[in-house]
C-alpha cells in the first residue's frame, strides 16, 4: 500500500510539474520579416548579430540590395521578380548565385534551419492557363527550393499580397485575360493543377519544407462560392487546396494569419486558431485533407501605424501599440497557439539597431523562454498620438469586400426588418470629448453634425473628412414597422472600421473592439428590448479608425430570426 501511494505521490508530483512547464511552454518558432530585411552580403558580415537576436529564424530575399546595408544603389531581389511572365534577368541571376554561395559559408552550422526564402505573387500578370508564362514562375519555385535544401533553410515564405502596381492579381478571376473564355470552376481546378505542378517541382529539388503564406483562407471561409467568384483573392482558396493534396506530409502549408497584426489577448489567438483550422474548411475543394494538414502561424506587427510615430524612449513607451510587457506577453501566446509567430516591423531595424530599444528585444526573449504576465489593457484611444498622413487612395481597394459578399450567408438565417443605410449624420470628434458630452443621447443639438453616405469610410478620395484621423460619430434616425413588434430584434453591422461602440435611443448597447484586426468582421447586437414602435428611434455610432481607413464601410440592417 505504501509502495502504491509513493507510486501515485510520484506521478502527482510529475504531472504537477509537467503542467507548469507548460504552462509556460511555447511551441512556435519566432520569425523576423520587415523593411529592415538584411541583403545577404550585409547578414554574412554580420552574422554574429543574428546569434545575438531573439529570433529562431529570418525571411530573406536571393539577390536583393539595400542602400542601408552598404550597397550604392538598391534593387529588388528574386521575389519581387517571381511571380511574371519573363524569365529573370542574368544580372539578378548573377546575384542570386552570390547570395547562395555566401550563404553556403555558414549554412553547414545549422545557422538557417528555422528561416525562410520570400516568394512574392506580385507582380502577377501570368493567366493560370498560360502554358509558357507559368512555366517560368514553376521554375522560379524550383530555383527556391533548391536553394533551400541546399542551404539547410526552413522553407519559403510566401507573401500572397497584391501591392502597388498590380493590374492582373493571380487570385481575381475577374482580372484574367482567357476568364471570358473558361468558366471560374474551370479556373479553380487550372489552379489545384498548377498549384500540383509548383509542389512537384519544389520535391524534385527539396523533399520536405514549410511554406509560410502570409495568410491563407480566414478573408473567405465566410462568403459563399458565388462571392468568392468575384473576390479579388477568389482563387487563394483553391491554389492552397492544390498545395495541400499535393504535398502530402511533407510539404507542410502554414496559413500565417496576417489578420494577427494588433492581436492584444489569448482570446485573440484562440479565436483565429479555431477559425483558421476549423470553420476554414468550409467550401474547400478537399476538406478533410485541409482539416488533417493545414497549420497556423500569428504575424505580428510591432510597430503599427496608428496615428503615432515610433517611441524609442522609455518613458515613452506606453504611446507605442505595444508597450514591451504587452509584446512579451501577446507573442507568447502566438507561440504557444502557432507553429510560426512572424514579427512584421517597419520602423524598427533589428540589425543596425536603429529605432530598436533593448526593451523589445528583451520582451521578445522573455515571450520565447517564460510565461509572461497578462498586462492590463491600456485604452488606444486615449493615448496623443501624432499624426500620419493617409497613403491609401480609394476605398475601391476592397474590391469583393462588398455587401453582397458579407451578407448573402446571413439571409438564410434572418429577415431584414429594416435596411440602415443612406444618409446619416456624422461629426468629427478630435478631443474625444463626445462620450463626456453624451453625443449619443436623444436630445442633442444639431451643431456641428454634416449628412455623409453610409455604407462608405469618411476618408474616402474626394471625402471632405480624407485626411482626418481619430474618432468620429454617426447618427440616424428611423422607425420600426408594427410587423415586427413581439419579434427578436438584431442590429447587425456588415463592417466599420475599426472600433465601435453603439447607442440606441440613449442606452449604451455594446462595443466592437478587435483594435486593427476586427474592421472587416460583421458584428451583432440584441436590441429587441430597447426598440421603439410608433415613434422614431436613434442610433449612434462611436467610431475609432484606429489607423488608415475609418468609418462605417459596410450597411447596417436590424433583422429577425427566420422561424
Amino acid at each position: 500500500m505504501k509502495v502504491l501511494s509513493r507510486m501515485l505521490l510520484c506521478i502527482c508530483v510529475c504531472l504537477f510539474i509537467s503542467n507548469v512547464a507548460l504552462a509556460g511552454a511555447v511551441r512556435g518558432k519566432l520569425i523576423e520579416f520587415g523593411w529592415d530585411m538584411p541583403d545577404v552580403p550585409f547578414l554574412i558580415g554580420h552574422i554574429d548579430r543574428l546569434k545575438e537576436l531573439p529570433f529562431d529564424g529570418v525571411v530573406l530575399e536571393l539577390g536583393r540590395r539595400n542602400t542601408w546595408s552598404g550597397a550604392k544603389k538598391r534593387r529588388g531581389g528574386l521575389a519581387w521578380n517571381f511571380w511574371q511572365k519573363a524569365s529573370i534577368s542574368p544580372d539578378l541571376r548573377k546575384r542570386i548565385d552570390e547570395d547562395i554561395a555566401l550563404l553556403a559559408t555558414v549554412s553547414k552550422t545549422g545557422i538557417f534551419k528555422d528561416s525562410f526564402l520570400q516568394v512574392n505573387a506580385h507582380p502577377g500578370g501570368v493567366d493560370w492557363f498560360d502554358d509558357d508564362g507559368m512555366r517560368n514562375v514553376i521554375n522560379n519555385w524550383k530555383i527556391v527550393a533548391k536553394a533551400v535544401e541546399e542551404l539547410g533553410f526552413a522553407g519559403i515564405f510566401f507573401d500572397i499580397e497584391y501591392y502597388h502596381g498590380t493590374k492582373m492579381g493571380v487570385w481575381n478571376y475577374s482580372k484574367m485575360p482567357m476568364s471570358k473564355k473558361y468558366t471560374y470552376q474551370q479556373y479553380k481546378k487550372k489552379v489545384i493543377q498548377r498549384a500540383g505542378e509548383i509542389i512537384g517541382a519544389i520535391k524534385s529539388e527539396c523533399p520536405k519544407m514549410t511554406i509560410l503564406f502570409t495568410f491563407g483562407n480566414a478573408e473567405l471561409w465566410k462568403v459563399n462560392p458565388e462571392g468568392q467568384k468575384r473576390h479579388r483573392y477568389g482563387l487563394l482558396p483553391a491554389f492552397i487546396d492544390g498545395c495541400l493534396k499535393a504535398g502530402g506530409d511533407d510539404i507542410k502549408i502554414v496559413d500565417g494569419y496576417e489578420y494577427a497584426y494588433g492581436f492584444r489577448t489569448e482570446g485573440n489567438f484562440k479565436s483565429a486558431h479555431d477559425v483558421v483550422l476549423g470553420l476554414c474548411a468550409k467550401h474547400r475543394e478537399f476538406p478533410n485533407i485541409y482539416r488533417k494538414r493545414m497549420r497556423i502561424g500569428y504575424g505580428l506587427f510591432i510597430d503599427v501605424y496608428r496615428r503615432s510615430k515610433w517611441h524609442v524612449n522609455p518613458k515613452d513607451f506606453d504611446k507605442n501599440f505595444y508597450t514591451p510587457a504587452e509584446l512579451a506577453y501577446v507573442v507568447h501566446q502566438g507561440l504557444k497557439y502557432g507553429d510560426y509567430v512572424w514579427i512584421y516591423t517597419q520602423r524598427i531595424n533589428w540589425w543596425n539597431g536603429a529605432n530598436c530599444p533593448k526593451e523589445y528585444i528583451e520582451a521578445l526573449r522573455k515571450a520565447k523562454t517564460a510565461n509572461p504576465p497578462k498586462p492590463a489593457l491600456r485604452d488606444l484611444g486615449k493615448i496623443k498620438m501624432v499624426p500620419v498622413k493617409l497613403t491609401y487612395t480609394t476605398a475601391r481597394l476592397y474590391e469583393g469586400q462588398d455587401d453582397y459578399t458579407v451578407m448573402t450567408p446571413v439571409w438564410k438565417d434572418y429577415r431584414i426588418v429594416i435596411n440602415l443605410p443612406g444618409i446619416w449624420q456624422f461629426k468629427t470628434d478630435p478631443k474625444r470629448a463626445g462620450e463626456k458630452e453624451k453625443w449619443f443621447a436623444t436630445n442633442v443639438s444639431n451643431a456641428g453634425w454634416s449628412p455623409i453616405v453610409v455604407p462608405d469610410w469618411w476618408n474616402c478620395k474626394g471625402s471632405k473628412w480624407h485626411d482626418y484621423r481619430g474618432i468620429g460619430w454617426y447618427r440616424v434616425d428611423f422607425k420600426v414597422p408594427d410587423w415586427a413588434k413581439g419579434k427578436e430584434l438584431i442590429l447587425y453591422f456588415g463592417g466599420v472600421d475599426s472600433i465601435a461602440k453603439v447607442w440606441l435611443n440613449g442606452e449604451y448597447v455594446g462595443e466592437h473592439n478587435l483594435g486593427t484586426t476586427g474592421w472587416n468582421l460583421p458584428f451583432k447586437f440584441d436590441v429587441t428590448k430597447l426598440v421603439r414602435f410608433g415613434e422614431k428611434n436613434r442610433l449612434v455610432v462611436e467610431v475609432d479608425n484606429v489607423s488608415s481607413y475609418g468609418g462605417i464601410w459596410r450597411s447596417v440592417y436590424l433583422i429577425t430570426p427566420v422561424k
